[in-house]
């Protein structure tokens, strides 16, 4: 089987490369929180090993009759996962890419997110392995009220869409395995931390095999880093500093 090999957009970090490669969307399965996103991707082996959850190559799954191939890593037996189609269950999150093109890149898949999840079953991890659920370090940052907090939340996506208030989307995904979780239909004040930039409420929680786990972003630091604005403002501030107009709409 081949390896395939991919880097995606991401917060800035020293000891992340830059990757000489164009960024393509591709859909990306997590497997152990069920939601299936499209993202968009540098190529580059060290987030495709991020985004598989593994710590060594994902390798080619199966292709789809598309052409697009599927990429996905050694997981646990005991691991939640999937199956395409009458494809055999895969046991890790994967990346569906599109085929290469003349230049060798990688391209966007033709299967989008609601083909896949058409094709989509979800299997259960096996209840005897699993430990029981416990509460998790999130962070909730809220661009209206301009606050960055610590919360404790249970470790479930509907833990995540109570705190936000309405059906939620993977946003980003960050270096050291985090999640930013948004609204689905998010408007209003906005928020950015480095190039990354997100719109209404956002809780952000570490994941792994098992599922939802304490969030790996410093608090501290993420109240230097992080800047608020209003819906159609330019102007962006820092977390504590007051600013005369209101965080719900754009000055005059």
């Amino acid at each position: 089987m081949s390896s395939l090999s991919g880097a995606g957009h991401q917060w800035q970090e020293s000891f992340w490369p830059q990757a000489e490669s164009r960024i393509v969307k591709v859909v990306h399965i997590d497997a152990t929180l069920r939601i299936v996103s499209q993202i968009e991707i540098e190529p580059h082996s060290r987030e495709l090993i991020r985004l598989c959850g593994s710590s060594g190559r994902p390798k080619t799954a199966i292709t789809l009759p598309s052409g697009d191939v599927l990429l996905c890593a050694e997981g646990s037996s005991t691991a939640p996962g999937f199956t395409i189609g009458g494809s055999p269950t895969f046991r890790s999150n994967a990346v569906l890419l599109g085929k290469r093109d003349r230049w060798r890149q990688y391209t966007a898949p033709r299967f989008g997110t609601e083909r896949i999840e058409a094709l989509l079953r979800w299997v259960e991890a096996n209840p005897s392995e699993v430990e029981p659920r416990e509460g998790v370090q999130a962070i909730l940052i809220d661009p209206a009220q301009r606050t960055i907090e610590a919360v404790k939340i249970e470790q479930s996506l509907k833990a995540v869409e109570d705190i936000i208030g309405e059906k939620i989307v993977l946003a980003f995904l960050a270096p050291g395995g985090d999640r930013v979780y948004a609204a689905a239909s998010a408007q209003g004040p906005k928020w950015r931390k480095d190039d990354a930039h997100f719109i209404g409420r956002c809780v952000i929680v570490g994941s792994s095999e098992g599922g939802l786990v304490d969030v790996a972003a410093s608090l501290e630091t993420l109240k230097k880093d992080v800047r608020f604005a209003a819906e159609r403002s330019k102007r962006w501030v820092r977390h504590g500093v007051s600013d005369a107009s209101s965080p719900g709409r754009a000055p005059s």
